[in-house]
């Protein structure tokens, strides 16, 4: 029926004008499916468009898809029904629930990576979340790499989404000066994912962090290993103000363009995707987004849009005087997010009177401190129809004063006014100017300064004063005798706490005036709770200025990683053991590698540990190598009572006297023996051996004292191959010296069973020295029947032979050699099996050697 898809939509959409809204489309697509019976394909196209094109009022969305696009995503589901079933677990088998989800579920996190130094992307967040939690149906939360409370409690105010962090930044200096970046990359996604897993969360946006005091390359490479071992691919953003700000001139379009294309192209090559690009706290917006948009295309990256640098934004808060100080608000919480000047903080040392004089005449901006005239210039601004592009230049102000207070109409006055206004120097005042259009002080003064405070609270309450003081710190330089002080001052101010336009009133303790207002001076400007007016304008300035449909359509077109890459396989590696806590023995304990290595693994309490030996040999080796194994138990095998326990019930299983005879007690005694007795009898779930002997040795003692799991033909061997960009899994290339076709089929299949235990998803390539029907003889022939004994017994498997190796890895190659590969191995493999024991073990030897590899395994299958 699906063959008819396209016929059968054209007869439906055929009389479209060529195009419609996005949801009018999901919704034909629905209908049609489900009378037409084409199947949940379908249906999950139309839903996906649904959330693309989700519109609270139903009205026609600006993006639209013509019947072609239509018919091209219909194309796509029937090919990928038509392909083969590469990505589905072996028939018998389940695979993990890490491999079951490579390739086959929709993206679930991205990461937005701030690639500069001093970046401050609170607003990017805050935007990017705006359009996330728009998709229907699911559950978005917020992660930081960097504990910020103020950030996190502004997404949690703005979105009432779960918020959660990695680690504080102390740690990450910490631990990057010892050395100790991959402890940390582990630290950040272990809490990452223990933060997902709690809030059971549909979608994460992660916010990275610039380290400053270190390369932009080692930024990027940081950044992009968190971004695989998560699958969350980037939005690259740029700070441009906090690029201007570090270099001694000012930076061309063409700079700053070339900065986001580095910042691009260095994450790409450290193996990470990147989702879209974007710039932020630009003064130069709509001249950057053009010639960004206009080249970025030329080199291949996306780039959604340029957000302006905003003077609302920007501008400090009585609440961030708060958290500066770590104050107490006592009064005026409904005023916290008033704007402030940073030149208007005064300390008050002065008396009463000369206070006074000084915030009457000191400023220009006097003229409009009253909170009458603000409002009343804030009214005309916006209803002022001859004003162009929604701004007023010096002519259209100089009129409103002249009109409405026409004693202050001096030119020098309204000059230097107009330049207050203007605070971000573009020569007009806009509406975010007019947000902050006042002229409100800031006094800090000692808490014992009653007069101050009580005259400033009198003085806020005359028509002339109002509005003149935006908010009072006091400060007290110790606790003593603060509890109170607050009480005497509440009784004499009672009147002042009932007015909701009283005056903000913080107490900072351990501050004198001048260090606190020091801190004021070199205090950060972040968005918090308390800042709902920013919040809402990040939001709408990302909406304005960002292509937020191109950008959902590219993460909606984005695949999970399939490839699965060392760090990712080593992550996913120890999360498991260290949930499962199993008990590994150690053979070989009294071996110097061996001590460090259990050191390490009780360290990172991946497992617990149980080493074979001489108890005073294994304990005086630990010491001199400073290996601490307190937490390991050990057993000396010779004086062990399990001996007797083990050797009684080996000898109730044999009835021959020869056979008996076979498991002595000094037989038993041999710890690779004794090891293996452990894990048979459940004294132990693994064991770990092999530093000195061979495979054969290690495999024959598991076969004479344990046996073949149910179901296994032939016992084999895997390694896992792991290279900077993907884990490869080789077999045989330590037991089977020349395997026959049944065996080969029998090591394929054995290897994808162990490989999606292990989070991988099976794409197995049999080796050989031709590929395909290029070459025959007795080699190649005994692959090619073990490819088809594969194809028989697991139908389900990706599965392709003969092929050589570079047609096997390299998609390059494969184009050229392989031409009815119907399954997507070539190029692609990642389970490589070779011919015979000898190809093997050189080919893992060589690459272990040549590649900077490390090889884990043998692993007994």
């Amino acid at each position: 029926m699906l063959t008819k898809a396209p016929r059968l939509l054209r007869s439906q959409l055929g009389a479209a004008s060529g195009s419609m809204s996005l949801k009018s489309l999901s919704e034909t697509i629905q209908s049609w499916s489900q009378a037409y019976g084409i199947g949940d394909g379908l249906k999950i196209a139309a839903t996906s468009l649904r959330n693309y094109a989700s519109s609270s009022d139903g009205t026609k969305l600006p993006g639209t898809y013509a019947p072609s696009n239509v018919l091209d995503v219909l194309r796509r589901y029937q090919q990928s029904q038509s392909a083969s079933p590469a990505e589905k677990p072996a028939s018998g088998t389940s695979a993990s629930p890490e491999a079951s989800k490579v390739g086959t579920t929709p993206l679930k996190s991205m990461l937005l990576y701030p690639c500069n130094r001093d970046a401050y992307p609170a607003s990017v967040s805050i935007g990017l979340l705006n359009v996330l939690t728009r998709m229907p149906s699911h559950k978005v939360g917020y992660f930081r790499f960097a504990h910020d409370p103020q950030t996190l409690s502004a997404i949690e105010e703005a979105y009432k989404i779960p918020t959660g962090s990695g680690v504080d930044l102390e740690h990450v200096h910490q631990m990057i000066h010892k050395g100790y970046v991959k402890d940390l990359q582990e630290d950040i996604v272990q809490s990452y994912e223990k933060f997902r897993r709690a809030n059971s969360l549909d979608f994460v946006l992660l916010e990275g962090f610039y380290v400053a005091d270190h390369s932009f390359a080692f930024n990027g490479e940081f950044n992009a290993m968190i971004s695989r071992m998560t699958d969350s691919p980037f939005v690259v953003a740029l700070d441009v103000h906090a690029l201007q700000s570090h270099g001694t001139q000012a930076l061309s379009v063409k700079d700053i363009y070339h900065y986001i294309l580095d910042s691009v192209r260095q994450v790409e090559a450290n193996g990470a995707k990147v989702t879209t690009s974007l710039v932020y706290r630009s003064k130069d917006t709509l001249k950057l987004d053009s010639y960004i948009k206009n080249r970025c295309h030329e080199h291949n990256f996306a780039f959604a849009g340029a957000l302006p640098y905003d003077t609302l934004l920007e501008a400090p808060q009585i609440t961030d005087i708060s958290h500066a100080l770590d104050a107490q608000c006592l009064n005026g919480e409904a005023s916290i997010e008033n704007i402030v000047r940073m030149k208007n903080v005064v300390i008050a040392t002065m008396n009463l009177g000369d206070l006074i004089d000084f915030l009457r005449t000191k400023s220009p901006m006097h003229v409009i401190c009253n909170r009458a005239t603000k409002r009343a210039m804030q009214t005309a601004f916006k209803k002022d129809t001859r004003a162009d592009d929604d701004v007023w230049r010096f002519e259209q102000f100089k009129e409103f004063i002249a009109r409405n207070l026409p004693q202050l109409a001096d030119q020098k006055t309204m000059e230097d006014v107009f330049a207050e206004l203007d605070l971000d120097g573009d020569g007009v005042l806009d509406e975010e100017d007019m947000e902050c259009a006042h002229g409100s002080y800031v006094v800090i003064v000692d808490i014992d300064r009653i007069d101050i405070l009580l005259g400033l609270l009198a003085a806020d309450k005359s028509s002339e004063w109002s509005g003149r003081v935006g908010a009072i710190v006091l400060t007290s330089e110790t606790t003593s005798g603060v509890a109170r002080k607050v009480e005497d001052i509440w009784r004499l101010v009672d009147g002042y706490r009932k007015d909701p336009t009283s005056i903000p009133i913080l107490l900072a303790v351990n501050y004198d005036t001048f260090t606190a207002a020091q801190r004021v001076a070199r205090m950060d400007i972040r968005i918090s709770d308390k800042s709902s007016r920013k919040i809402e304008r990040a939001r709408v300035l990302f909406d304005r200025y960002i292509d937020t449909e191109s950008m959902m359509q590219r993460i909606g077109e984005m695949a999970p990683e399939t490839v699965v890459s060392a760090r990712m396989f080593e992550h996913m590696l120890f999360s498991k053991v260290r949930e499962k806590q199993r008990h590994v023995v150690l053979a070989e304990g009294e071996e110097e590698n061996i001590l460090l290595a259990a050191a390490e693994v009780l360290s990172r309490g991946l497992a617990k540990i149980t080493l074979l030996g001489n108890r005073e040999t294994i304990t005086d080796k630990a010491r001199l190598l400073k290996a601490d194994i307190s937490d390991a138990v050990i057993i000396d095998p010779s004086k062990s009572d399990k001996v007797a326990e083990y050797e009684a019930a080996i000898k109730s299983s044999h009835t021959q006297s020869k056979e008996a005879e076979q498991y002595s007690k000094t037989a038993i005694c041999d710890p690779n023996v004794f090891g293996t007795l452990m894990v048979k009898h459940g004294d132990a779930d693994a064991l770990l051996t092999g530093y000195l002997s061979t495979t054969f040795a290690t495999a024959k003692q598991g076969l004479k004292y344990v046996g073949l799991a149910p179901g296994t033909e032939l016992v084999s061997s895997v390694l896992f191959m792991l290279l900077p960009r993907e884990v490869l899994v080789y077999a045989d290339c330590a037991l089977n010296p020349d395997p026959s076709s049944e065996d080969l089929a029998s090591i394929a299949i054995s290897s994808a069973k162990t490989a999606m235990k292990f989070g991988i998803t099976p794409r197995i390539a049999m080796l050989s020295y031709a590929t395909g029907t290029s070459n025959s003889g007795p080699l190649i022939d005994k692959v090619r029947k073990a490819y088809e004994l594969v194809r028989v017994r697991e139908p389900s498997l990706a599965c392709y032979g003969p092929l050589q190796y570079d047609a096997a890895t390299n998609p390059t190659i494969a184009k050229t050699k392989v031409k009815t590969d119907t399954h997507g191995v070539a190029g692609r493999a990642n389970i490589l099996i070779f011919p015979d024991l000898n190809t093997g073990n050189n080919a893992y030897k060589a690459v272990q050697n040549t590649a900077n590899a490390v090889a884990i395994g043998p692993l007994i299958q």
